[in-house]
């Protein structure tokens, strides 16, 4: 092999693995910005706080702490917006009348409101959908609430009528007017 064919070869290895290097590169950034963007969006954060709210409400319950004054981490979403924002998701999606709809609040309040978490598996086969299915439903779901938050925002201090903040121990649901004297 001559020595003009052997600097061919090796410019061309080099300009190759420096498009792959480059292509790496820049997909390992593209990663790191969805997983970035899921924590800032605001469905991200939605998503933050309802993995944490079982633990948050216990915390509330077992202090007595003021759910409007309790946020979860830097989320900036109190535990009392997010539950005024899931009950609406919840009064919404029943007055719709769409059964997909209330699929979607079933596999929600499974999976991050109910005491005892069922295994995504069991409920994708309780709801019969697939756990793809259940994934995708959460999304939707998660935009919903997002909306509502926002809109809720919007208009502070003023709720649908009759709305209550309602909390969810034990499977019982406790009206406000309990939650102050407990």
């Amino acid at each position: 092999m001559n020595e003009g064919k052997l600097e061919f070869i090796i410019r061309t290895a080099v300009k190759r693995a420096v498009k792959e290097a480059i292509a790496a590169y820049r997909a390992e950034q593209t990663r790191e910005g969805h997983r970035e963007e899921r924590f800032t969006s605001q469905e991200g954060r939605i998503k933050q706080a309802l993995k944490m709210y079982r633990t948050a409400r216990q915390l509330i319950l077992e202090t007595g702490r003021d759910p409007e004054q309790f946020t979860f981490g830097n989320t900036e979403i109190s535990l009392a917006e997010l539950e005024r924002a899931v009950m609406m998701y919840r009064d919404s999606c029943e007055k719709g009348g769409l059964e997909s709809d209330m699929r979607r609040y079933r596999e929600l309040f499974a999976l991050f409101l109910a005491e005892d978490r069922p295994p995504v598996v069991e409920i994708a086969r309780s709801e019969c959908v697939s756990a793809k299915t259940i994934y995708k439903d959460l999304g939707i779901a998660v935009k919903r609430i997002a909306d509502i938050l926002f809109m809720d925002r919007q208009q502070p201090g003023k709720r649908s009528e009759g709305q209550q903040s309602v909390l969810y121990h034990s499977g019982e649901q406790i009206p406000e007017e309990r939650e102050k004297g407990a």
